[in-house]
């Protein structure tokens, strides 16, 4: 049965499911560390990097992250896990992590 919106709701508030997005987050991260300095915008990505990685106050911007993330996808393609957690690939997180990353440059 597909993910409804209060249960997309319940799951940005959920750890095991932050733990997923802020873990492959941090696979982001490494990805766009690795890329060439001459990759178009990589001096914008590599400041979200920094800002990911270092600011203090990122757990708000985790649970966005993650609100964005469950936006980003039809909630129908969506089933849930349990109750804490969804049957999102992490491919898929990353690849929504990234897009959502590229809106804010």
């Amino acid at each position: 049965m597909a993910i409804t919106t209060q249960q997309a709701v319940s799951l940005c508030e959920q750890q095991p499911f932050l733990d997923r997005v802020h873990f492959n987050e941090h696979i982001c991260c490494l990805t766009i560390s690795n890329e060439a300095a001459t990759v178009p915008l990589h001096t914008a990505r590599m400041a979200r990097v920094n800002f990911s990685m270092n600011d203090p106050f990122n757990q708000n911007w985790h649970k966005a992250l993650a609100c964005g993330l469950l936006a980003y996808f039809p909630l129908a393609n969506i089933n849930m896990v349990g109750t804490t957690d969804c049957d999102l690939a992490d491919l898929k997180i990353q690849g929504a992590i990234l897009a959502i990353w590229n809106l804010y440059i």
